[in-house]
């Protein structure tokens, strides 16, 4: 009764708890893992580069406008005449350069940013690789901490039942005190073991929930969701090793990372390179304006004759032939418009640039680049054969791990079938209680040790698919 009511208490809370398989928690860690956040900031950085790489070869196009008021002296730029007074002027036009040849540095510059693109991303996805690691191995010792646990409780069962049944048996005088207290002392025991196997399990799941970066909400409805261990077949023929070897230097994105940088790291060498060449570049202008100096003739004057000297007998004034002669009201402002159409210009340029001596910079250019290649292709190699010898480590440890499972099950066979013998010999008087403990013991640590070795090759065995290119997953 105590415990139907205990389990409907607890029905609330168990209702809200989440199951979290291994695919679930990878996930997560995915979601969660501030560093992969930060290498999917960086992979869309240098996708930038790559718009700025391609707008490189494209022609550029501006736009300028300007409004101004002038004092003082000066040539008026529209009209090529002084002006004094205060002058208004606005000007409109549009620019637009490009580089015809630039030693092909364009074009390698947008070739290497393509190639840093593509080694940001399978940097990501290693990154990804590692975290699903990461939490592939935290889960499984979840997996293990949890079947310990379940042992040392089975155990610490057992010998609550061994102590009753002692203690019956000395109440009616057919064992002593002895004895019984080497049962008692080794119930206690199994006691605390099954204590400490608990605490194990909550730490390890604490570890898991940490590495997720889950919530006190959801870390405490927090319930790993386990397969069945039975079901996994432990006999599954593994793959050739060459076969192992080659998908994981052709798959890897370690790998690819590295030879795309290879690649990057090319063409920043014929970028360098290409500054030995000369450069040639088109620029082309239009633009109008408008100045309030401008002014156009809008009225018709006055007929005027001027003195040209005197008759010398007379000293009578002799005048000129009447002219038009115009005041500063026969003048009017030039109209914006017909300043904006008639004030047009435009221009086109081409520039050739030779490089000729330039303080060493270029050369010392072309040197860096082709250091930082050669460094390109021995991390390349490096990274290759940090692959094979994981790989081959790897394969080795599977197949270790595989014949560790089959010497533990049949150790598990063999102590399970002489611990039986034993009680049943400690029933005859046979043994005594030290004896029959020394063969529990035996068995629990064979049992342990079976589960610790199939889980041990259950995740080695992920790591091999691993380096095939199959993601990690814990289904039988």
């Amino acid at each position: 009764m105590y415990r139907i009511i205990f389990i409907l208490l607890l029905f609330p809370i168990v209702a809200q708890s989440q199951s979290w398989t291994l695919e679930q928690c990878i996930q997560r860690a995915w979601d969660s893992n501030i560093q992969l956040h930060q290498a999917e900031l960086n992979e869309q950085n240098v996708q930038l580069n790559e718009w700025t790489a391609m707008g490189a070869m494209l022609p550029s196009l501006n736009g300028q406008a300007t409004h101004g008021y002038n004092w003082g002296q000066r040539i008026d730029p529209f009209t090529n005449s002084f002006a004094s007074q205060r002058i208004q002027s606005n000007s409109f036009g549009i620019s637009s350069s490009i580089d015809l040849f630039t030693g092909g540095q364009n074009w390698c510059n947008y070739q290497k940013v393509k190639d840093d693109v593509a080694a940001a991303h399978w940097t990501l996805e290693n990154s990804r690789n590692q975290v699903a690691l990461q939490t592939a191995n935290a889960f499984l010792n979840v997996v293990l901490t949890s079947e310990l646990e379940k042992i040392a409780a089975s155990t610490m069962s057992s010998s609550q039942e061994n102590l009753n049944r002692v203690q019956k048996q000395f109440s009616i005088g057919t064992v002593n005190e002895s004895t019984l207290a080497d049962i008692e002392a080794q119930s206690k025991s199994d006691a605390a073991n099954w204590i400490t196997a608990k605490n194990n399990y909550h730490l390890s799941v604490l570890a898991l929930t940490q590495l997720l970066q889950l919530n006190p909400e959801e870390s405490q409805n927090f319930i790993p969701s386990f397969p069945d261990l039975s079901l996994f077949a432990m006999d599954e023929v593994l793959p050739p090793k060459s076969l192992v070897l080659s998908t994981a230097l052709g798959e890897q994105p370690s790998i690819k990372s590295a030879m795309f940088k290879v690649n990057s790291a090319e063409w920043a060498e014929k970028t360098a390179r290409g500054a030995l060449m000369p450069r040639v570049s088109a620029s082309m202008s239009y633009g109008t304006g408008y100045s309030g100096a401008a002014k156009i003739l809008t009225g018709s004057g006055s007929q005027m004759s001027f003195p040209i000297g005197t008759v010398g007998a007379t000293n009578d004034w002799v005048f000129s032939l009447p002219q038009t002669v115009y005041s500063s009201s026969d003048y009017s402002l030039k109209p914006f418009n017909s300043q904006m159409r008639d004030n047009v210009n435009r221009s086109i340029f081409l520039s050739l640039t030779m490089p000729i001596f330039n303080g060493f910079q270029t050369q010392t250019q072309i040197k860096r680049a082709q250091i930082n290649y050669k460094n390109a292709e021995w991390d390349l190699l490096s990274a290759r054969q940090k692959l094979v010898t994981d790989v081959e480590t790897a394969y080795a440890n599977t197949e270790a791990a595989r014949q560790t499972y089959q010497a533990q099950l049949s150790s598990k066979e063999a102590n399970e079938k002489s611990y039986h013998m034993a009680v049943v010999r400690f029933e005859n008087g046979l043994i005594n209680a030290t004896e029959m403990s020394i063969a529990r013991n035996r068995w629990d640590i064979a049992k342990a040790q079976l589960i610790r070795s199939q889980l041990d090759f259950v995740f080695k065995r992920n790591i091999l698919k691993f380096y095939m290119n199959q993601p990690i997953q814990l289904q039988p």
